[in-house]
């Protein structure tokens, strides 16, 4: 069988109320029109999110071109675990990581992989999102800029982005497990050794901020603040001497 073309990543800690949403958002993105396979990764949840989850695929399961997996971790690893373990487990061309409290824009794959094609020789590419009350406005698929590792270190992608990874160079650069956020790290690591990410002005994600669990949010942020402080050491130490030019 032809493998999908996009794997998208979802990591499930206690997110009953939203996680639904994602997963329709998923099946929306692809519309049947493109192989995909959605992975589900429960990180130990202590609400019924496992419940939710197993429901929802017997109720998916005959979606046309589109297949799930579910992965229970038996103790909590945070979400760049559960990301890196869907990650292993995928078996799609391009990785696509979606948070349970976010949402996929429906009927964008086929003009994402059009872009993807594109600049098919650089593995990370970032889309472009919006809040969760903002309008999408239509964008051309080839509007794009490519972003040098200096640029990127001191740019990023200037705001929230949807992350979209060829599998086979992500599995070297996986996400810092014991950070537990802090992804931007192993996006360093990928544009330093393949010359460019490319930045993409379609928008393809809806995030939801109304809520104190988001790890973004300042909550989210003041309980965080030790693995935040963590990896801007690690930044520093692994690219000052690019921070010096």
């Amino acid at each position: 069988m032809t493998p999908p073309v996009f794997s998208i990543i979802i990591p499930v800690y206690n997110r009953a109320w939203s996680v639904r949403r994602a997963v329709d958002s998923a099946i929306a993105f692809s519309n049947g029109n493109m192989r995909t396979e959605i992975i589900l990764i429960d990180d130990a949840s202590i609400d019924n999110s496992v419940e939710i989850i197993e429901k929802l695929i017997e109720e998916k399961i005959d979606f046309p071109n589109v297949t799930f997996k579910f992965i229970r971790h038996a103790i909590n690893k945070g979400v760049c675990g559960a990301k890196n373990t869907g990650a292993k487990a995928a078996s799609g061309t391009w990785l696509v990581f979606l948070d349970s409290d976010d949402e996929l824009v429906k009927n964008t794959a086929s003009d994402v992989y059009k872009a993807l094609i594109i600049n098919e020789k650089y593995p990370l590419h970032f889309f472009k999102c919006i809040g969760e009350n903002d309008l999408v406005e239509s964008e051309a698929f080839n509007n794009f800029q490519l972003r040098n590792f200096g640029a990127y270190l001191k740019s990023g992608t200037d705001g929230e982005a949807l992350p979209v990874i060829k599998k086979v160079v992500f599995i070297n650069h996986l996400y810092d497990e014991d950070l537990r956020g802090y992804e931007s790290l192993s996006y360093l690591r990928i544009v330093k050794s393949h010359s460019f990410a490319v930045i993409n002005s379609m928008i393809v994600r809806r995030y939801h901020t109304s809520h104190i669990d988001r790890l973004s949010s300042r909550e989210g942020m003041k309980r965080r603040y030790r693995d935040l402080s963590k990896g801007h050491c690690r930044v520093i130490l692994e690219h000052r001497a690019a921070m010096s030019v």
